[in-house]
C-alpha cells in the first residue's frame, strides 16, 4: 500500500471535522513523502487559499525536521496568518503507521470575525487595548516555498544582504537553513544559491561540511 493510499483512510474524517466545525474551518491532509506537494486534501480552499498540490508551511516543516512527533501526538489551538491578514486557530494532528510519521491532518478555523466581536466588546469595558497581549502567529498560509527560503535567510541573517556576506557567514546561514529544514524541499539549492550569490555546488559543500563536524 502507497503512503497515499494510507492517507486516503484519513479524508472521511477531515469530512467529518468540517461539516461538524462549518465553513469557516478548513482540514487538510499533508503527504510527508514529497514536502513540495505536500497537500493531497483540503476541505475548504477558501479559508487559506491552497489547494491540492500545495506545498508545506514553514512552520510545518519545523514540526517535521525538529521531530516534535516523537513527544506528542498532537499541537492544538496555535495561532496562523491567512490571507488579507485574516486570524487562524491551528490544530495539528500527527499520522502515524506502525510507528512512522506519514502524515499531518491539520485543522485551521477562521477566527478573525470573533476577534473583532471582542475588540468591540473591550471596547465597550473601556480596556486599554495597549495593556492586551499582540496575536503574534507561528504559522504562515500566505508564503510561497521561495518566500519561505527568503524569509529563513532573512531571520538567519538579521536583515543583512545575503550576497554581501563572507564565505565563513554564508557558510553558516546554509547550515541554519539546513537545521530548519528548508532543504528538505526540492528545489530549494538553487533558490538559495542565488540569494546568497554562491554556486549550487558552494552550497552543497557547505551543508557537507555541518554533517562531517
Amino acid at each position: 500500500m502507497t503512503n497515499r493510499e494510507r492517507l486516503e483512510r484519513y479524508f472521511p474524517i477531515a469530512d467529518f471535522i468540517q461539516a461538524m466545525t462549518g465553513p469557516n474551518c478548513e482540514v487538510v491532509i499533508h503527504d510527508l513523502s514529497d514536502l513540495s506537494h505536500s497537500i493531497i486534501y483540503i476541505t475548504s480552499p477558501g479559508v487559506t487559499g491552497r489547494m491540492v498540490g500545495g506545498t508545506i508551511t514553514d512552520y510545518l516543516l519545523g514540526l517535521f525536521t525538529e521531530r516534535q512527533y516523537e513527544q506528542k501526538d498532537f499541537l492544538v489551538n496555535y495561532t496562523g496568518r491567512g490571507p488579507k491578514n485574516r486570524l487562524l486557530r491551528c490544530s495539528t494532528y500527527f499520522i502515524r503507521e506502525e510507528s512512522e510519521l506519514i502524515g499531518l491532518m491539520c485543522v485551521n478555523i477562521d477566527i478573525s470575525e470573533l476577534i473583532h466581536a471582542r475588540e468591540v466588546l473591550d471596547a465597550a469595558l473601556m480596556i486599554d487595548e495597549s495593556q492586551l497581549p499582540e496575536h503574534r502567529a507561528k504559522e504562515d498560509f500566505t508564503l510561497s516555498v521561495g518566500e519561505i527560503i527568503a524569509h529563513a535567510i532573512s531571520e538567519a541573517t538579521m536583515g543583512a544582504d545575503a550576497s554581501t556576506l563572507s564565505p565563513e557567514q554564508k557558510c553558516r546561514v546554509v547550515q541554519d537553513l539546513s537545521g530548519r529544514g528548508v532543504f528538505l524541499v526540492k528545489g530549494t539549492i538553487p533558490s538559495v544559491a542565488g540569494l546568497l550569490g554562491v554556486s549550487e555546488q558552494t552550497v552543497y559543500r557547505y551543508i557537507g561540511k555541518m554533517k562531517n563536524e
